[in-house]
């Protein structure tokens, strides 16, 4: 019986390496071919790169609303 365990064991060992093998040369595969220029994954993720890029950009406001700057200007030059 135990011998039976430990080669059951073995073979489970091997047998989990050459699926984990195989999945990541397909992945691998996978992810090569489908981030190619050209292809739906490449077009997606240079979609969204550039989504993220712009968002949250908006035009700067030099002079704040509600404040005079001659004023303040002339508070620090002691005028006013």
């Amino acid at each position: 019986m135990t011998l039976l365990a430990i080669f059951l064991g073995v073979a489970g060992v091997m047998g989990w390496n050459a699926i984990s093998t195989s999945i990541g040369d397909r992945t691998e595969r996978f992810l090569k071919e489908g981030f190619a220029e050209g292809e739906p994954l490449h077009e997606m993720l240079q979609t969204q790169v550039t989504n993220a890029m712009y968002r949250g950009v908006s035009a700067v406001d030099l002079e704040p609303e509600g404040e005079d700057d001659e004023d303040t200007d002339n508070q620090s030059l002691g005028e006013g």
